[in-house]
């Protein structure tokens, strides 16, 4: 009798210790997952090359693929894997082909993307209405400079602009809409942004001004002098949305490159702004031996119009290898994106990488469903062509710049320096 129990707990032990084994492998962190988790969500629209289809991959850390798919019209994609990983890289492969034969290929590569990441579309609420539209006649004598020289703003958009400049005077005739409302007119008059304000301008109406006598500087005004070759930039003002969240639609103040082929160009031009919008966006560019900085800036700009800088930098490419690009920068910066090329009499392609700073990127194998497709990928034939780097002051980091054409914050400040290669 006790050697009957003995067996018995015996082989009750046995079935516990099996059991125990079995579970621990499947749900061992170290040995992978049973169930597949999520990689990410992807809506095609967020990518920004328009081709018919997309090729959608992930890789780990080592390059090994851990998910493969196709886009299908607008149907949400979702990649996922029974290896457990915190992060991925994700490659998109966008192909067509033109009436010559030739395939272009657009591979982009970002790498460090969070699992669990979504990626869809992200629209803006309120917005400029086509309202209340009216013609309004404008002719400004005293004028020396450009064509579309002048810009014309108010709460409304224009729906059709026509320009003549006749001697010293300019004419336009502009279809405005949410009339009557007040105008405001700006340009340069001897490289200084000057602007006139124009109250209560009704449908029908002839306004008629002198540059020397109705146009006023602006209130805030920059030289750009930075060092270097030459520098340029534009001041954007915009009203926000009925909901007060975003930016309706953004007017260009002042425009240096309006200067080009004028008496006034130069390397150093003045910018500025006028008070009276609810937000900005400034935009600067420093031309130097090592290549370009850039400056953006959206909100509110005072506080930093007067003294940001633009900083000068050094740059070495280390190894321009599309497998093992590495590089060397002497500023701190938050990410950066590096782009290669590869021409051939039958395809023309290009690959970007996308990564965070201290990111070096391992591309892995291109999967055996897109070498079907598209045979001619060979990484070994991609050359460098050039590199961008971003820093980031406030608004989106990496992460949010991940399949991102423009910065989602309403207010960011971030500079981008582009090395010649």
């Amino acid at each position: 009798m006790r050697k009957n129990r003995s067996l018995v707990c015996t082989c009750r032990l046995l079935c516990l210790i099996c059991a125990g084994t079995y579970l621990s492998a499947c749900f061992d962190d170290e040995a992978g997952i049973e169930v597949p988790q999520t990689l990410l969500t992807l809506d095609p629209q967020t990518i920004p090359i328009l081709t018919p289809y997309h090729w959608v991959y992930a890789t780990d850390a080592d390059g090994n693929i851990l998910d493969v798919k196709k886009t299908v019209g607008r149907e949400q994609l979702i990649l996922s894997s029974v290896e457990k990983v915190d992060k991925f890289n994700i490659n998109i492969v966008s192909g067509s082909v033109g009436t010559n034969g030739t395939t272009y290929l657009h591979i982009q590569t970002y790498a460090d993307v969070e699992t669990g990441s979504t990626f869809d579309v992200r629209y803006a609420t309120g917005g400029l209405t086509l309202r209340d539209p009216g013609a309004v006649t404008f002719k400004i004598n005293g004028y020396d400079g450009p064509e579309h020289g002048i810009m014309f703003t108010n709460r409304g958009s224009n729906l059709g602009y026509e320009e003549k400049i006749e001697g010293s005077s300019f004419n336009a005739n502009i279809q405005m809409c949410r009339l009557p409302s007040d105008v405001l007119l700006t340009t340069y008059r001897d490289g200084t942004p000057v602007y006139a304000k124009i109250t209560d301008v009704k449908d029908g109406d002839f306004l008629e001004l002198d540059m020397n006598q109705n146009f006023t500087p602006f209130e805030h005004q920059r030289k750009l002098d930075f060092e270097g070759y030459s520098n340029s930039g534009w001041v954007l003002g915009a009203y926000l949305d009925d909901n007060r969240k975003f930016p309706e639609l953004y007017f260009r103040l002042i425009d240096s490159y309006r200067l080009t082929g004028t008496k006034d160009e130069t390397d150093q031009p003045v910018i500025g702004y006028i008070d009276g919008f609810d937000t900005y966006q400034m935009y600067v560019s420093n031309f130097q031996p090592s290549g370009y900085v850039s400056y953006y800036k959206q909100g509110q700009i005072e506080d930093t119009f007067a003294s940001f800088t633009m900083p000068t930098f050094t740059y070495r490419t280390l190894n321009s290898n599309l497998r093992h690009f590495v590089f060397q920068f002497s500023e701190e910066f938050t990410y950066y994106a590096a782009y290669f090329s590869s021409e051939s009499a039958i395809a023309t392609m290009t690959w970007a990488i996308h990564a965070p700073q201290g990111k070096e990127v391992n591309i892995g194998n291109v999967p055996n469903e897109i070498l079907g497709a598209y045979p001619m990928i060979r990484p070994e034939a991609f050359k460098y062509s050039g590199c961008s780097i971003t820093k980031v002051i406030t608004g989106d980091s990496y992460r949010e710049s991940i399949l991102s054409l423009e910065q989602l914050s309403p207010e960011f400040e971030y500079y981008t320096f582009s090395p010649i290669p």
